[in-house]
């Protein structure tokens, strides 16, 4: 689950107060730590008999995404560990508020609620994936295209867990410049058929050359060898084929 506060705002924020002082270490003791190859968990005490199945799931996700993407992180991902998705923030308050008082650096951070324990593999897939795509774009989210970082995240989420939502009739097929962040379904099919008609090792190529590029439509004529309109073409046959 996304929330409508910016994540890397939220850090910064956490910085801010750390460089200040402000954070007492009483904050912090009813929170541990474990660490794993890919991730530092921070959870709450009452949790710790349910952490190493949720550290062998974030294991999971990070290889099967990093495998995908042939790409390591730089870091250990800060994992913070809620009960429930009520207990996930709304706001950045709250996301800074719960930073703090978990211990957990102020970096890019993964939150993950442990029930419904159903849902929770598909949650950290969806999640883990931002910090991919974090890696692998550019820095300026101008140079973005929209559908690129839900998109991705859905597209890994699906392909591991097979978690979806009923499939989508369209009463007409959108220009993928039209795609809206907003909108996970059509995001995801464009890496779907991208996937499809080139594997995930276009994907792959996409990112790499999108890092470099001078705008969101050279990349993908200097990956796929498509303008954008003749690939808008081709991706709108393909949903009306699937």
């Amino acid at each position: 689950m996304r929330n409508p506060w910016s994540h890397r705002a939220c850090v910064a924020a956490v910085a801010a107060l750390v460089l200040s002082g402000s954070v007492g270490s009483s904050a912090q003791s009813t929170w541990l730590t474990q660490t794993t190859p890919h991730f530092e968990i921070f959870y709450e005490r009452q949790w710790a008999d349910r952490i190493d199945r949720v550290a062998v799931e974030a294991e999971q996700a990070y290889s099967r995404i990093a495998a995908d993407l042939r790409v390591e992180l730089p870091a250990r991902v800060p994992l913070i560990v809620v009960s429930g998705e009520r207990d996930l923030p709304k706001s950045r308050a709250a996301a800074t508020a719960l930073v703090l008082e978990s211990g957990a650096p102020a970096r890019d951070h993964l939150l993950v609620a442990l029930n419904p324990s159903e849902q929770r593999q598909a949650s950290l897939t969806h999640e883990l994936t931002h910090h991919f795509t974090w890696e692998l774009t550019p820095p300026d989210r101008e140079a973005v295209p929209a559908w690129l970082h839900e998109g991705l995240s859905e597209y890994e989420r699906v392909r591991w867990t097979g978690s979806t939502s009923p499939a989508r009739t369209y009463s007409s097929v959108p220009a993928i410049s039209q795609i809206a962040n907003s909108d996970r379904d059509s995001s995801r099919r464009v890496f779907e058929f991208i996937a499809d008609e080139y594997g995930t090792d276009g994907i792959r190529r996409y990112l790499t050359t999108l890092k470099n590029a001078t705008t969101t439509g050279s990349a993908l004529e200097e990956t796929f060898g498509f303008s954008q309109d003749e690939f808008d073409r081709a991706f709108q046959q393909y949903l009306r084929a699937h």
